[in-house]
């Protein structure tokens, strides 16, 4: 389980269920697969936008719990 803190409310994601449905460098992009910085902007377009795609959470409270 991967937990990311921030203002909005914690997002709460499994990380296996995502590497299994997607490829590490749709997240993690080329190279190595490793931690990296995920700020708004870009959890914002990244992951809405596949969440778009994949008909996943879109609205805050899909994805931020408080």
């Amino acid at each position: 389980m991967l937990v990311i803190e921030n203002g909005r409310g914690a997002v709460t994601l499994t990380h296996a269920d995502h590497a299994e449905r997607y490829g590490c460098q749709d997240c993690h992009g080329e190279g190595t697969p490793g931690a990296f910085e995920l700020g708004k902007d870009t959890a914002h377009s990244m992951c809405k936008g596949c969440h778009r795609k994949q008909n996943g959470p879109v609205p805050c409270n899909g994805c931020h719990n408080k």
